[in-house]
């Protein structure tokens, strides 16, 4: 994946992934593309956390549906 990355400041300040594309629906059933998906879902907060550890303790407070 690919950060998408510019000079402007916008609303996500380069911080979302770029997912690939794919075709079918099989494609987007991926692991690879649900995680890009979910990834570009947190919030800016979360998504610019620098460090991994602070990202995981943030993470944990959600509560995500089952």
């Amino acid at each position: 994946f690919n950060f998408v990355n510019h000079q402007k400041n916008t609303r996500n300040n380069g911080s979302l992934v770029r997912l690939p594309t794919v075709k079918t629906e099989a494609g987007r059933k991926t692991s690879i593309y649900q995680g890009g998906l979910a990834f570009n879902e947190l919030s800016p907060e979360l998504r610019n956390e620098r460090f991994f550890v602070v990202f995981k303790r943030k993470i944990k407070c959600l509560e995500f549906p089952v």
